[in-house]
């Protein structure tokens, strides 16, 4: 198994470079999840139990919110930046990329410079 392993991560093929990214995704989420842990523990034991609650509300309530602002944007942009990307049209890129940059905010950006 190890030597499998090893052989994998070796080479410059599919395999090895599926094994980089999925191993560097997992530590970057397991290290996450560990800062988000203590800092969970460090605001309980600094703010008591009820500044805790009232903590745990507001953040409730702020991360319900962020999920309707979203409907698929992050998918959609993907999708539309890679379609864009593989047939060159950098017109189509740049307006994909303003429209993301507006839509969040219902800004008109433009001074910016593209």
């Amino acid at each position: 198994m190890i030597r499998r392993l090893h052989y994998h991560l070796a080479g410059n093929g599919l395999g090895a470079t599926l094994l980089k990214s999925v191993g560097g995704a997992t530590g970057v989420s397991m290290l996450g999840m560990a800062f988000t842990f203590l800092l969970g523990w460090q605001l309980a034991r600094g703010l008591g139990a009820a500044g805790y609650g009232i903590y745990g509300v507001a953040m409730a309530v702020v991360s319900m919110l962020g999920v309707p602002s979203q409907f698929g944007l992050p998918q959609l942009l993907t999708r539309e930046v890679a379609a864009a990307n593989a047939v060159h049209d950098w017109g189509r890129l740049n307006g994909v990329v303003r429209w993301a940059l507006v839509l969040p905010f219902g800004l008109r950006l433009e001074f910016l410079p593209y």
